[in-house]
This record gives C-alpha cells, structure tokens and sequence, in this order.
C-alpha cells in the first residue's frame, strides 16, 4: 500500500521515475543500445529521473551518471561476453584464439541447446536483484524492459508481480515465440515454454511496443485479444550530434576513384539474413552485365560475425570494414552512390537502419523475399529506390539504376518533412505519450 500511494503521488506531477531494463546500452553501439541510450538521456532531459539497468563495461564503474541517467552495472548479458574477449565489430582475418575456438564450440555446440530463454539467463539473477534495488530505495513510475534478449522482459514480469502498480512497458524489437526461422533457443525443448512466457508478458504488461506495422499484425495473429495493448513506435534515426560516443577513434575506409560504390549497413544473420543473398545478388548480376563487375566496389559495415567471413570473400569487390562509431554513419553513406538494403526471408520486421537510409538522400537498392516486405512499406513513397527480388532476372532498368545512381537527387525538403517522425524527440515523445496514456 505504501508503495501504491507512492506511485499516485508520483503520477500527479510531471517527473516521472522512469527504470529501464536493457542489458546493452552505451558504450555498446549497435542498433537498440543506440536507441536507448538516446531516448534515456532525452526523457533526463526532459526532468524525468531515469535509471538504467544494464550490464557490467570493462573500463567503466558500476554506477555512474551519463548526460543524466544513473547507470547500474551488473552481471554479464550474455555468454558471449564472457567467453569472447575479442571487439565484435572489429575486421580481423577470420580467425579466433585457441581458447576463444573452444568456446565457441562450447556456446554453439552445448549452451545453445539448453539455455531458456536466450543466451542472457546468466544475466537474470543480477539484474534482477539491482532493478528490485532501485525500486525499493525509492518510487519507480514506469519500468521498461527492452527486447532482445528476451530475458530483459522476464525480468519485467517479474517486477510487475511483485510490484501490482508499477506501470510496465515491454519494447519488443523482434519477437520471440513464433520467430522460429532464427529461434533464441532450443524450440525442440522450449516452444510451449516460449509461448507461455510470452504470453504472460503480453498478460501482465500495461502496454507493448514494436517498431513496425507488420510486426504488430503478426502478434495480432497469435494474441488478438492483446492488440489494444500493442503501440507501433518506429526505428529512431541515428543523429551526429553526440562526438566521441562510442569512445573509438574512426578512420574512413579507402574509396576506389571511379567506381560505383554500393554499400551495405547491418548485420548478417544464420537463416533469415545471409551474405550468400547478397554474393547471389552479385552473380546475377555479373552474369547479366560482365563489364559492370569492373565498376563496383560493395562496402560492408557492420558487426559480421566470423563465419560470413569466407562467403564474403569469394569477391574481391566486396570489401568488409566492420561496425562503425554511429555518429560516424552518415558521414560514410554520404561517400557511397549506392545503399543496399537485404531484406529477412520473414516479411515484418524493419531493419533499425530504414531511418538513417531514407535521410541519407541516396539511391537505395532494397533485396527482397517476399512482396510484403517492411521495408518496401517503409520507402513506399521515396523517389529513388529499386526493389530487386531475389532470383528475378537482372534487367536493362536496374542495371540502368546502378550505373546512374550517383546522379541521384531527391528533394530535401521532402526528406526534412518525412524524416520528422524518426528524430529522437518523435521517438522518446511517443514513449511519453504512452506514459500519459496509461496513467490515465
């Protein structure tokens, strides 16, 4: 009861005890840490007391305040951070140490087969106790468990049964039971446990949120009598105005003089995103139009894991340089002609990149499976974009499209007006509105 009133009193004024849940933030530089971390320091910065519970950063304490949000290091999010001491993002030649080879076999080859939910379960219990911490030293509004890993949202189940009047938002940036074509987890051994887990999340939170349109229509599908409780807020886009934040110094990757420079920003993953779509993209091509294979240079950034290392390699037109620093992103698609997009083989997830593509400006070259496609939905509107399905036949028009994508100009007044709603005020205003909502 004392914890109730608490709550009420917070509730009447403008501030809010915002706790969020979310096992990689800053100085972790990919796609949701990113977007957290900015959504954090805004709400801050709006007057709100915002607490982040997260995991252990080499080289940095186990608390402190960032830009206005209190930080609290715990535990390991997942086994690969304890197992793999080598920078994930970083191009090396495609091999690991002794040490880091045998665990590797032993994460893949005996953890994966038996952890639940995901590879963050030894990430659980610490975090878990450190958020009951933060709640019991003082009213917590709203908590917010940020998803993957899915661990981040039993943690907020367990939070809101043992605290009935915390308000709770569950952020899902992909799903979790029916997202079988790449399953977190052994689905053998755990796809009823899977769905009754998720299913008590979507029960017990006061609200669901997703960063596109087709995913909320999916979950509709399995839930439908949870679609109220579902909000679409989209994929934020990457701004430059934070230098330094990842702490890494940067240096542009070589550019060939003369060529059509296409570039890739992402991640390659087992089954849904694989870079053989991308080499088979590059051999239709080729074979269609063998004297263009003399004009492209393919860029590859992002965090690639290292058994995409050899597919990557059968061209010496693709050149792989590795996760790059954010606010260093539009910098380096400005230099490129090109940007491609490899869509999942599963139709309803967006790639968090979609925002910093349609601000770049550039001719986009989106690779797809299926004719729903997000991302095709996503740029429905935008002037310059081609959408090649895998396996259709290299045409006049795209090889076209290639060759003269350098001459591209899209509007820029068109650009600022769309690209409103992706600004981190839009996204972190959504999430207020939702705070208002659900008080109310």
């Amino acid at each position: 009861m004392q914890y109730a009133k608490a709550v009420t009193q917070s509730f009447s004024a403008k501030e809010l005890n915002i706790l969020i849940v979310s096992p990689y933030y800053f100085p972790n530089i990919n796609p949701r840490p990113y977007r957290w971390t900015k959504i954090a320091e805004f709400l801050a910065d709006e007057g709100h007391k915002v607490t982040i519970v997260t995991e252990k950063q080499v080289g940095y304490p186990e608390k402190e305040t960032r830009n206005g949000v209190l930080l609290r290091r715990t535990g390991h999010a997942a086994l690969k951070s304890v197992f793999f001491k080598s920078k994930r993002g970083v191009v090396g030649k495609g091999g690991t140490r002794h040490l880091e080879k045998l665990a590797k076999w032993v994460n893949q080859g005996i953890f994966k087969r038996i952890y639940f939910p995901d590879d963050s379960f030894i990430w659980y219990f610490s975090a878990l106790k450190e958020a009951q911490k933060v709640i019991d030293e003082g009213a917590t509004d709203v908590v917010i468990s940020s998803s993957l890993p899915f661990t981040s949202h039993l943690i907020g189940l367990n939070l809101k049964k043992k605290y009935p009047n915390l308000l709770w938002i569950a952020d899902c940036g992909d799903p979790f039971a029916f997202q079988t074509e790449a399953p977190l987890n052994n689905h053998f051994f755990y796809n009823r446990l899977n769905h009754y887990f998720e299913k008590q999340v979507l029960i017990m939170a006061d609200r669901i949120t997703v960063t596109s349109e087709l995913t909320k229509e999916k979950y509709a599908d399995f839930y439908p009598e949870m679609s109220p409780k579902f909000h679409v807020i989209p994929p934020i886009l990457t701004e430059n105005d934070n230098p330094g934040y990842s702490g890494d110094e940067f240096q542009l990757p070589e550019l060939g003089i003369g060529k059509i420079r296409l570039g890739y920003f992402g991640k390659f993953y087992e089954k849904i995103r694989m870079p053989e779509q991308l080499t088979g993209f590059l051999d239709a091509l080729f074979g269609a139009e063998p004297e263009i294979a003399a004009l492209v240079e393919v860029h590859v950034f992002g965090d690639i894991f290292h058994q995409f290392f050899p597919e990557l390699k059968k061209y010496p037109q693709i050149k792989v340089h590795g996760l790059i620093p954010r606010e260093h992103v539009s910098e380096v698609m400005n230099k490129m002609d090109l940007l491609v997009n490899i869509s999942n083989i599963t139709d309803y997830q967006l790639p968090s990149k979609a925002p910093d593509y349609l601000f770049s400006g550039k001719a986009i070259l989106n690779i797809f499976y299926n004719e729903s496609d997000e991302f095709k939905r996503f740029f429905a509107q935008y002037p310059a974009i081609f959408n090649y399905r895998l396996g259709a036949t290299i045409d006049d028009k795209l090889i076209d499209f290639i060759e003269n994508a350098c001459n591209v100009k899209v509007n820029p007044e068109w650009i600022e007006e769309e690209i409103k709603r992706y600004t981190v005020d839009a996204i972190a205003g959504a999430y207020q509105e939702l705070f208002k909502e659900i008080r109310n």
